[in-house]
């Protein structure tokens, strides 16, 4: 792997009836902008990627999450004009354990939805998210 490559780690955060949680990215962020994604982001130095999992998802969406120890799932981005990096994701399941949905400064929305709902939506969903549909890991 690069020296350079970015890692990350996002959330597929289930509640009870078994909808996910996306989260619409502020118009003016780097990353995604404008699209529903899942909670996430870089994992900082000497973290593991699950303990980064766990904090974005708290510092994202004010929840508490149960997530395994280890990623369900990878998901790559090339680099590109705009990073310059390439990105690896690693992709956790997890269930809402506690809290109530309060939103970062990073987003404007949130909303659960199912599988079904998504794919008939016109929502501008994030690449990461498109592929989790398209390959049934929700």
């Amino acid at each position: 792997m690069a020296l350079n490559t970015i890692l990350a780690a996002d959330v597929i955060v289930k509640n009870s009836l078994g909808k996910v949680l996306l989260l619409k990215r502020r118009p003016t962020e780097r990353a995604n902008p404008n699209k529903w994604s899942f909670p996430g982001g870089k994992i900082e130095v000497d973290e593991s990627p699950m303990d980064a999992a766990i904090r974005e998802a708290k510092e994202e969406s004010g929840l508490d999450i149960r997530v395994g120890k280890k990623p369900d799932f990878t998901h790559f981005y090339k680099a590109s004009e705009e990073f310059g990096r390439d990105i690896i994701v690693y992709v956790f399941r997890a269930k809402a354990a506690g809290g109530e949905v309060a939103l970062s400064e990073e987003h404007t929305e949130f909303g659960w939805f199912s599988s079904d709902e998504l794919k008939l939506s016109e929502m501008d969903l994030a690449n990461v998210v498109r592929q989790a549909l398209e390959q049934k890991w929700f």
